[in-house]
């Protein structure tokens, strides 16, 4: 059956890398077309292609999707939603699950992407870390953004994570733009993608990608010297979950288990 599945793995990863060139292909033609219709608010429209077309790269993928959480979400406010980053598959994920008009907050190297990068321009808000006054254009165009009624999604970790942990350290970033505006900071999992599209390697295996959205954690009344506290309770409410639901800590952790064991027979 693994020797079955070495073959056929190569196969299916080269067929949802061709679906995902489609969509992109399509998407050089059709984003301008929904710009322009949608005028000052095309960011909706563009929204609702973008998560149609995620709908469709899990479809024909053979990938289940198991998202919970949408009660705790107000469609008529935006949030700053702080997302989970530990694979290219959530990019997918997250296209798929956030039902409401956002923007994402992108490194600005991602725009420069070939043909990819005029679609990372038009959804994302790009920041040049390198650079404070990129920093401070890119927080003042979230603030009118997030004023302006749409979401912005921003991964706390920067980076993809490429580490064994849940969660790489936290910036600061998506605290402080919830407290400085007073938006309501939504907390988002997205589980078993380092098990389904690792970083280490091309392939793709099919499976069931899940998103947890958790209760929204209130900022009235914040300020600045609040940003470390907030910080700690979001990656201690998303490392609990990672722990808990993710595929690849529950091996993990069945793995030291067995370790365990193993030293107290030999003890």
């Amino acid at each position: 059956m693994k020797i079955l599945f070495k073959i056929i793995q190569p196969i299916y990863s080269v067929w949802s890398y061709l679906i995902f060139f489609l969509f992109v292909a399509v998407s050089l033609f059709i984003t301008p077309l929904i710009i322009i219709a949608g005028g000052k608010n095309y960011i909706k429209p563009l929204m609702r292609y973008y998560r149609f077309w995620s709908d469709i790269w899990f479809a024909l993928s053979f990938m289940k999707q198991d998202f919970t959480g949408y009660e705790n979400i107000d469609s008529n406010r935006a949030y700053v939603v702080s997302g989970t980053h530990s694979s290219t598959l959530d990019l997918f994920a997250c296209g798929s699950s956030i039902k409401m008009a956002y923007k994402t907050l992108a490194k600005v190297e991602t725009g420069k992407i070939p043909l990819i990068g005029y679609l990372f321009k038009v959804a994302c808000l790009f920041v040049d870390r390198s650079s404070p006054e990129s920093r401070k254009k890119s927080l003042d165009l979230m603030i009118k953004t997030l004023r302006e009624g749409t979401s912005i999604l921003i991964m706390p970790e920067g980076t993809r994570n490429r580490t064994g942990k849940p969660l790489k350290e936290f910036h600061d970033g998506a605290f402080r733009i919830a407290i400085e505006t007073q938006t309501p900071l939504l907390p988002m999992i997205v589980l078993h993608c380092r098990t389904l599209m690792p970083m280490d390697t091309w392939l793709v295996t099919p499976g069931t990608v899940s998103v947890r959205f958790l209760k929204p954690i209130d900022t009235t009344g914040m300020t600045e010297k609040d940003i470390p506290a907030l910080k700690e309770r979001v990656y201690k409410l998303q490392e609990e979950v990672i722990l808990r639901e993710d595929v690849f800590f529950r091996q993990v952790g069945k793995q030291e288990l067995g370790k365990q064991e193993d030293s107290q027979i030999a003890n």
